[in-house]
C-alpha cells in the first residue's frame, strides 16, 4: 500500500489527464454525439456552451437510457441512411436521435477537477462518488482535458510493465 501511496502522492491530475478533449456543443442532437463516440472510439464526451465552458458530460451510458439501440444481427445489414451505428452491434434511427437535444439529456453541473488538482482526489472520487469520468477545467471553466477510470487503468498498467 505504502508502494501505491509514493506513486501518487506527488502525481497531479494534468501528469494523467488525456488531451485533446473530444467536446461537443449543448445544443447538438444526439446523432452528433453517436457520430463522435463512433469516429473517436470514445465513451465520454464533454459538453461546452457556445463559449467554450463546460455545462455538462454525456456517455454512452446516457445515450441507451435515452434511446435504446437495436441489435444488429448480421454484418450484411443494406446501407440506410435513416441508420447510424454505434461501431459494434448497435443499430440507432437517426431521426430518433435527431429528436433529442444533449442539454435535455445529459449530466448537467459534472464534478470536475483543475490541472493542479492532486491525483489521490481523483482516484478518491471516482471510487466514492462512482464515477467514470471527471472533466479537467481552468479557472475560467474552459476544459483542458479529461480523466477516466480508462487512463488510470492504462497508467497503473503502465507502471506494472516498467
Amino acid at each position: 500500500m505504502e508502494q501505491f501511496q509514493k506513486i501518487f502522492e506527488n502525481l497531479k491530475v494534468r501528469d494523467i489527464m488525456r488531451t485533446p478533449v473530444v467536446t461537443i456543443y449543448s445544443d447538438e442532437n444526439l446523432s452528433d454525439a453517436l457520430t463522435k463516440f463512433s469516429s473517436y472510439n470514445i465513451s465520454h464526451l464533454v459538453v461546452i456552451d457556445r463559449s467554450h465552458r463546460l455545462v455538462g458530460t454525456f456517455s454512452h451510458k446516457y445515450l441507451y437510457r435515452t434511446q435504446s439501440p437495436r441489435k444488429l444481427l448480421s454484418d450484411d445489414v443494406l446501407y440506410d441512411s435513416g441508420l447510424m451505428t454505434d461501431g459494434a452491434d448497435g443499430l440507432y434511427d437517426k431521426s430518433s436521435l435527431d429528436r433529442y437535444i444533449l442539454e435535455y439529456v445529459m449530466k448537467k453541473n459534472p464534478y470536475f477537477l483543475h490541472p493542479e488538482d492532486k491525483m489521490t482526489t481523483a482516484l478518491i472520487d471516482i471510487a466514492q462518488k462512482n464515477l467514470s469520468c471527471i472533466p479537467i477545467v481552468d479557472e475560467k471553466m474552459k476544459v483542458k482535458g479529461l480523466v477516466t477510470d480508462h487512463n488510470i487503468l492504462l497508467y497503473l498498467a503502465g507502471i506494472l510493465e516498467e
